[in-house]
């Protein structure tokens, strides 16, 4: 295996921009008519909150603004860091049991979300999501076998797959398949009861 994967870091992954224009006008239009209901309710609000509403929405969507701009996923040389809006999880190579593309049952194509996410298992068997590195990412796939080589190359030699990560692997795999058998039969029991009681 060569160093390559290595020397290409560091390497991060944003929202893009027509993600980031959806949910600053949604949060910006929500922020408008939370300080507008302020200004329109009359004697029943106070000055002092008309005042707090109207200087706290633009300084919260300003931060809001600027944390959706920052926050991603970066890999370097360390690991992977994980920034949110609010927290930032830093996961070191030799932590990771494994890093994989699974698909996202949430999709909804209308605003933009991808069909597969990328995600890194702790050797303690907790998933967490990469945020923002998915398949709306250019050349999605051929990034995640980068950082899979990397992963790889700095792990260490006296990395061996975890125990408690491969458990934890068959109990979500177990959970799954009970919600996909036991998803419908729920669905459907209420009609089947609807139609024997008539």
């Amino acid at each position: 295996m060569t160093h390559m994967s290595v020397e290409s870091l560091p390497r991060e992954y944003h929202m893009i921009s027509r993600q980031r224009t959806i949910a600053s006008v949604a949060a910006g239009a929500w922020l408008l008519l939370i300080t507008g209901g302020l200004w329109a309710g009359g004697d029943d609000v106070s000055a002092a909150a008309r005042l707090i509403g109207t200087v706290l929405a633009p300084v919260l969507f300003a931060w809001l603004t600027v944390a959706l701009r920052r926050s991603g996923t970066y890999v370097d040389l360390d690991g992977v860091r994980v920034r949110g809006v609010l927290l930032t999880r830093r996961l070191r190579w030799a932590e990771l049991h494994d890093i994989r593309v699974e698909s996202n049952t949430e999709a909804s194509p209308l605003f933009g979300q991808p069909a597969t996410l990328a995600y890194a298992y702790r050797r303690d068997g907790r998933r967490i999501q990469l945020l923002y590195f998915d398949e709306n990412q250019p050349v999605f796939q051929r990034e995640v076998e980068l950082v899979r080589n990397v992963w790889q190359e700095l792990r260490g030699p006296d990395w061996a797959p975890s125990p408690e990560a491969r458990a934890a692997d068959a109990r979500r795999r177990d959970r799954r398949l009970l919600i996909g058998t036991l998803g419908p039969v729920a669905v459907f029991l209420p009609f089947v009861v609807l139609l024997l009681v008539r």
